[in-house]
């Protein structure tokens, strides 16, 4: 069963390491983090925060955030207070942080913005124990998806393993990974931008298929499901499915970009993933299935 979303992508905002923020398509801008952060300190994950904003997590465990509900606070407790992690992720409702070893912390960010700052702990095995490529939460927020260099994918909580590089004998070198937004599947792409789905989720293009060469750096899923983002070490974003909506004014590069994150706005019926209306979004489902059913006759 196809799910139809009422929200779309209007465009977005790109994060590099040292703070610094750049727009696209309609997207407002906030303001930066630069002038909050510390000379050793950089930004490992951002997120859109609630419908006016958006929010950051740095390697030394404070989240930051610009726009509406402006903040900078350490979200550390005591004992984690020493620790300086590599690996981070945040979204709208929890925070994952990787220590670099062995230990995945993860806090819920209503906690935190209430001085709650206790942890969930994810410990990895000494066999997991290879460099950390990209984390992941589950779709129903109660579980992480790990995924590692080797392209072996680690489950905690709820999170559903359903393959990865090594159990599919995939032979290239996993960059990061992208949970789709409804249903059960996710798409992981490797080094050069190739895309690789597991579950139910859909293949809706790849960078090698589109005959180029990039140095890719993160997969970001599409809200509506039926789509993703790729963005490469430069900053250029690379939209397929619906992922193509809004204009791509982009800066020519971007030193240290760690991610880019689409804003997701309420759609209007003519926004809907693309289509004019539910009508044409349908019987454009209905022919690609038709057509996905005479090329394997």
């Amino acid at each position: 069963m196809i799910q139809l979303s009422d929200f779309v992508a209007r465009g977005g905002w790109l994060f590099d390491a040292s703070g610094g923020v750049y727009t696209l398509g309609d997207s407002p801008f906030y303001g930066s983090f630069i002038d909050q952060m510390k000379v050793d300190e950089f930004i490992l994950s951002s997120s859109q925060y609630k419908s006016s904003g958006y929010s950051a997590v740095t390697n030394l465990g404070n989240l930051l955030i610009a726009g509406e509900n402006k903040l900078s606070k350490n979200i550390l407790t005591t004992s984690e207070s020493n620790l300086e992690f590599t690996r981070g992720i945040i979204s709208g409702s929890e925070i994952a942080l990787f220590d670099g070893d062995n230990s995945i912390y993860i806090k819920k960010l209503p906690d935190v913005l209430h001085d709650e700052y206790g942890s969930k702990v994810f410990t990895l095995s000494e066999v997991d124990r290879v460099p950390v490529c990209s984390l992941a939460f589950a779709n129903n927020g109660e579980g992480l998806f790990v995924l590692l260099e080797s392209g072996k994918i680690l489950t905690f909580g709820n999170a559903q393993h359903l393959g990865d590089f090594i159990s599919e004998n995939i032979q290239a070198r996993a960059v990061s990974i992208a949970i789709k937004p409804w249903g059960t599947g996710y798409w992981v792409i490797d080094s050069i931008g190739g895309v690789f789905c597991f579950g139910d989720s859909d293949y809706f293009g790849s960078i090698p298929g589109d005959g180029m060469t990039i140095e890719s750096l993160k997969i970001i899923s599409h809200p509506s499901g039926r789509g993703y983002y790729i963005i490469d070490s430069f900053g250029h974003v690379f939209p397929f499915g619906y992922g193509d909506t809004f204009k791509m004014d982009m800066p020519d590069s971007i030193k240290d970009l760690i991610t880019f994150v689409p804003e997701i706005v309420e759609a209007k019926n003519e926004q809907l993933y693309g289509a004019k209306n539910i009508t044409q979004f349908l019987y454009e489902e209905i022919k690609n299935k038709k057509e996905l059913e005479n090329n394997e006759n």
